[in-house]
């Protein structure tokens, strides 16, 4: 039994979930409806995907991590999506998990196109990307299914926290990320936001 948990903003998390989910034969479940209806995870296999919010992981991502009632998984990974660098993501997850005497066997970094309002990735960048996902995906599924361990992430610096407050200070102050709006134009009445995203991000 298997199962890969989600938070995608722009869909690149959500797009990786499903492809492990479809090699691993797990299923897919977005963090934020487990948080609303939690349950007991007794899969063997457990596996998160997550973006990287201001070089860390992001509110809910975090909430999940301090709640999920996991029942002694034998294997637990997580992937972070990113547009050029995981920051301090991976070991967050892994020292709230150890916090609970859970341990995180495997980390994995996923580069997809940047959506940052601040340093999106250039168009070419974004293709080369893109092309590259399906390959990279592949490469943690393999690890995932040897169930390989790594230790791809640094320790857990101070200075990762005071990054972290620095750029949430930055999104909140200088770009005004809480006076959040919708773009009336573009919206073609999908539903896929409200479904996909936590209820305080729509």
């Amino acid at each position: 039994m298997a199962v890969i948990f989600y938070f995608s903003g722009t869909g690149n998390s959500l797009s990786v979930a499903n492809k492990l989910g479809k090699e691993l034969g797990a299923r897919v479940e977005g963090i934020s409806a487990y948080l609303s209806s939690p349950y007991a995870i007794e899969d063997e296999v457990i596996g998160f995907v997550t973006p990287v919010y201001c070089y860390a992981l992001p509110p809910l991502v975090k909430d999940f991590l301090q709640k999920a009632q996991f029942q002694a998984p034998q294997y637990l990974f997580g992937v972070a999506t990113m547009g050029a660098m995981a920051g301090q993501t991976l070991n967050q997850a892994e020292h709230i998990l150890a916090q609970r005497d859970i341990k995180l066997h495997a980390g994995f970094q996923l580069a997809l196109p940047d959506s940052s309002i601040v340093f999106p990735s250039p168009a070419k960048r974004k293709e080369e990307m893109l092309q590259a996902e399906e390959d990279k995906v592949s490469v943690i599924v393999a690890a995932v299914k040897k169930r390989e361990e790594n230790n791809q992430r640094s320790s857990f610096l101070f200075v990762g926290d005071v990054i972290e407050a620095a750029s949430w200070w930055v999104m909140k102050n200088i770009y005004k990320i809480d006076h959040k709006h919708v773009a009336e134009d573009s919206c073609i009445g999908c539903g896929l936001c409200a479904k996909n995203l936590p209820d305080e991000l729509h």
